[in-house]
């Protein structure tokens, strides 16, 4: 069962673990060459973003076992916007994680949060990534630099996404049938 737990240190070995692969750095900002207590650094700036309320970062858990990590980058609270980041361990790609946990996250967002829009940006060339913000619902905007602060050199091609509050209201509202389809 997955589910999403604040970030913690007590999660910094297994993170420290996903980081490391050497995989990650591929597609994204995680330096190729991580020193050992990477993670705890890592968790220590994330923990910052959120005392500044421009943060929520989250662990995803399958089975109490960290898999990754996601959460909303960039909140500006005056303009009700924020930007979804996630990274899923290599062993874990492909089995959905990073979209079962996206949706827990813009449930979060859109709902409790009251947030009206939410950005993301991946890699041009990497196409699991752009899955995982097409099942959530983001619309492609426009592709450019990578954002600031990237690792990657600007020659590299990003694409930007936008998801909008009113989109994500209409993908998860209940379906009814109509009186007609219930008597099919």
């Amino acid at each position: 069962m997955l589910t999403i737990e604040p970030i913690d240190a007590k999660y910094s070995a297994s993170i420290q673990e996903l980081f490391s692969n050497p995989e990650m750095p591929r597609t994204t900002d995680i330096p190729s060459s991580l020193p050992p207590d990477a993670a705890n650094g890592w968790i220590a700036r994330m923990k910052g973003l959120e005392e500044r309320g421009t943060g929520l970062i989250f662990v995803i858990l399958v089975d109490d076992r960290v898999v990754g990590v996601c959460g909303l980058f960039r909140i500006d609270a005056d303009l009700k916007t924020a930007d979804l980041g996630f990274m899923i361990g290599t062993p874990f790609w492909g089995r959905g994680h990073a979209t079962a946990a996206g949706r827990v996250l813009l449930a979060h967002g859109f709902g409790t949060m009251g947030l009206q829009s939410v950005q993301s940006s991946c890699l041009l060339w990497n196409a699991a990534a752009m899955r995982v913000l097409e099942k959530l619902g983001f619309q492609p905007t426009h592709e450019g630099p990578p954002p600031p602060g990237s690792k990657f050199p600007a020659t590299e091609r990003y694409q930007y996404w936008l998801l909008t509050k009113g989109q994500w209201k209409s993908m998860n509202e209940p379906v009814s049938m109509t009186s007609s389809e219930q008597r099919r």
